[in-house]
């Protein structure tokens, strides 16, 4: 453990100039330190939505109650699920 005390702020400038200094030597460090975490930032905070809409859902009624009825009023009405029709009960 690094003890408290000003030594520690040198130290820490000393590695931060050193790793700056090999950042610059090295071009492709270059790439892994800087433009790979802005790259990633910029996928995650924009091309990866974790927002739900619309998503597709089908159920299967067996037993068609008043329960079930009620149940498929409701889901035209939730911003969440788009209904979409099946086709229709096979008698068997």
């Amino acid at each position: 453990m690094i003890p408290f005390g000003p030594g520690r702020w040198l130290r820490l400038a000393g590695l931060i100039r050193k790793e700056s200094l090999q950042i610059l030597r090295d071009p492709s460090s270059f790439l892994i330190a800087g433009v790979l975490p802005l790259l990633l930032l910029f996928i995650f905070g924009f091309g990866v939505s974790l927002d739900l809409r619309r998503v597709p859902v089908g159920v299967v009624i067996e037993n068609p109650t008043p329960e079930t009825d009620s149940f498929l009023a409701l889901v035209p009405q939730l911003s969440l699920f788009h209904r979409i029709p099946g086709p229709p009960p096979q008698g068997g």
